[in-house]
Parts: C-alpha cells; sequence; structure tokens
C-alpha cells in the first residue's frame, strides 16, 4: 500500500484500511492470525538456526482461538507451546499522515492501533503488528548546520518473515526461538547463539504446577560501572527436560505490547505468564 503527496493531502492510515488487506498462508480468527515463512536467522538478537525440531509436517497447522472479545490462545503444535496474545497493539508509527506546518511539508507517523499476528519462522515465531510502516522518498533539506528529512510517502508493507528480518526496530515485537535441548551444554549453546557467549546459564529455578524450569542468566559478576556483560534487559528461557526443549524470548527494557501510547494497561507480563509448553 503505498501513499504519495498530493497538493497538500491528509492522509491517516488506520486500521479499518488495514484490516481490509490480505495475509498469505495465515489461520485467522477476527483480527488474529498466523502466518508461514522460512527463516535462518532473526533479526535481534542474532539467531543460528539448529536442526529443525520436526523436520517433517507431521502437526496439525497452529491455531489462534478467541478466549475473550479481546485476547486470543495461541497454540503452536511443531514448537510444542501456547500463550495467550491481545487482538490489538499500539504503534507510534501505525499509519502515517501529511504534514504542512512550521517549515514541514512530509509524511510523518501516525500512532494507533494495529492486529496482533504471530508470523511463523522454522524455529521461531514473531509477535508482531499485522502491518509494518516505512516513510519512503526522503529529501535532504538543510536546517541549521545539519540536515533534515522529508518524505513524499509511506509504505504499509504486511508482517513476514522476510520482512521482519530486514527491520531494525524492533520495539513492537517479541520472537520466541525454540530448540532441542537435551544437555545442560545444550542450554548453554542457546544462551551463546541467541544472547552472548559472554553470558552463562545460572539458576533453574522449578515451576512445580508447570513442570518446566525458569532460567536465568548470568554476566561477569563485575560492577556496572566496569561490566562488558551486564543483564540489564529483559528476558525468558523455559526449559522442559521431560519433553527436551527450550524457548526464549529477549524483552529488552521497554514494553512492546499495550493498549494506548501510554503503556496503560500494558498486555507484556500477561503474555510472558500465560506460556505453556504442551506436554505429550
Amino acid at each position: 500500500m503505498r501513499i504519495r503527496n498530493a497538493f497538500g493531502l491528509f492522509c491517516v492510515v488506520s486500521i479499518f484500511l488495514l484490516s481490509a488487506c490480505s495475509q498469505t498462508n495465515s489461520a485467522e480468527n477476527q483480527q488474529g492470525e498466523t502466518s508461514s515463512g522460512d527463516t535462518s536467522r532473526t533479526a535481534v538478537p542474532a539467531l543460528e538456526t539448529p536442526a529443525p525440531i520436526s523436520p517433517t509436517p507431521t502437526y496439525p497447522p497452529a491455531e489462534l482461538v478467541e478466549i475473550m472479545p479481546d485476547w486470543f490462545q495461541y497454540t503452536n503444535y511443531r514448537l510444542g507451546f501456547t500463550m495467550e496474545i491481545p487482538r490489538l497493539m499500539y504503534r507510534h508509527d501505525a499509519g502515517c499522515y501529511w504534514k504542512e506546518e512550521d517549515g514541514d511539508s512530509s509524511f510523518r507517523p501516525q500512532g494507533g492501533l494495529m492486529p496482533v499476528v504471530v508470523v511463523e519462522g522454522e524455529n521461531r515465531v514473531y509477535i508482531t503488528s499485522k502491518y509494518l510502516m516505512y516513510l519512503i522518498e526522503p529529501t535532504q533539506i538543510p536546517s541549521g548546520a545539519g540536515y533534515r528529512y522529508e518524505y513524499g510517502g509511506c509504505d504499509m508493507r504486511p508482517a513476514s518473515v522476510e520482512v521482519l528480518e530486514e527491520d531494525e526496530n524492533t520495539s513492537f515485537r517479541w520472537v520466541i526461538a525454540v530448540w532441542p535441548v537435551e544437555t545442560d551444554e545444550d542450554l548453554e549453546m542457546l544462551v551463546d547463539a541467541y544472547y552472548d557467549p559472554c553470558y552463562t546459564v545460572g539458576e533453574m529455578e522449578l515451576d512445580e504446577e508447570l513442570g518446566y524450569y525458569r532460567v536465568k542468566m548470568v554476566g561477569d559478576g563485575k560492577p556496572p560501572e566496569e561490566s562488558e556483560c551486564l543483564v540489564n534487559f529483559g528476558y525468558t528461557i523455559n526449559y522442559s527436560p521431560e519433553i527436551g526443549i527450550a524457548a526464549t524470548w529477549y524483552q529488552g527494557q521497554s514494553i512492546h505490547f499495550a493498549e494506548n501510547a501510554m503503556n496503560d494497561p500494558s498486555f507484556d507480563a500477561r503474555m510472558r505468564d500465560s506460556f505453556r509448553f504442551l506436554t505429550p
């Protein structure tokens, strides 16, 4: 979808227009959906793909089932987990509008709500917005001692593995990677590959009710002002010895999923705490 400047056109890409667009290879329930794609790495953090967990398509397709008006239960039988995801999420760049004031004649980001989708890769899933907005046709304008940019249009691109891998803005997504883990060494390899070799596996706390471990990482143990390997970000590592897999995703230092620009309410904690492995 491309929007171009035409004599002061005011353009807001609304969620109602977005919901009319199609999503390839998706399992959709109202505004929630999943889609498939192949990948050998993730955007951020980097992760080399291990041997596929399921080399043959012997599992049912992923499901997205409405459990409340604004929430779905996502279940991935091939990767072996389930969790709750919201129907909608706020993005400051959900669309674009034409701005012509204070010397600015350009398309600019427009905040709003977008449907949440689950895009499926080989050994991971991306939970993010249905579309990603990109300002295009930049013009460099002298401004003071430097430059600023004005944009002649904006592109709305459907979320896919290819688009997400190339996109540098990771503020509005989770990348949940699932690895086969048979030994402690396998768990260390997961931490090395998904985060950084400087981190190591620390305490593993067993959740007796759920039957799996919540794994913590440790850095170099130095004070923050001296450390080059500080664990100062949110993350989740869940490990099930019973079924021999671990799932992890990076959460950073900010809220990813919320109802509005004030992050009130935010959805991250509910999503994280709803994660479950599928038992045989």
